[in-house]
């Protein structure tokens, strides 16, 4: 039963189109997470590359990472499905080079090396409980 042309086919590929969409999203977690996001920068710059790792002082939490893109920007993941992180206090470190370390070359840091260890780096981090979405961003100097 055709009633405009091609009209029953398209109802099923976007019904079948909002069913896989309202699937997307946030995965259910059984712990609360909290979407964490933020801007690194370096003497006023933003980073255009590295890593950014929370580790939870508290051992029953769970740490999360993120990539830094080029314009400084991250956002943290629990795991590769389960964007956000557990509310808490972390201790933050931070990974950016200019040029990778390869087996052949050494590397070129875009920042000190003290920032990618949790002792040296200062940084420090508290995830509020009860919030949605929280920014957390970091400005380094030296």
């Amino acid at each position: 039963m055709r009633l405009i042309s091609g009209f029953p086919r398209r109802l099923v590929q976007t019904s079948a189109l909002l069913l896989l969409l309202s699937g997307c999203g946030r995965p259910d977690v059984d712990f609360p997470v909290t979407l964490v996001t933020g801007t690194v920068t370096y003497k006023g710059q933003p980073l255009n590359s590295g890593t950014i790792t929370f580790v939870p002082d508290d051992e029953s939490l769970r740490g999360a990472s993120g990539l830094i893109d080029d314009s400084g920007y991250y956002l943290l993941k629990t795991s590769q499905s389960v964007e956000g992180i557990m509310p808490g206090r972390y201790k933050v470190r931070l990974e950016s080079w200019t040029r990778e370390p390869t087996m052949k070359r050494a590397g070129e840091r875009a920042i000190p090396s003290k920032y990618e260890n949790l002792k040296l780096s200062g940084l420090t981090a508290v995830v509020e409980p009860d919030v949605e979405e929280q920014t957390v961003d970091f400005a380094l100097s030296d």
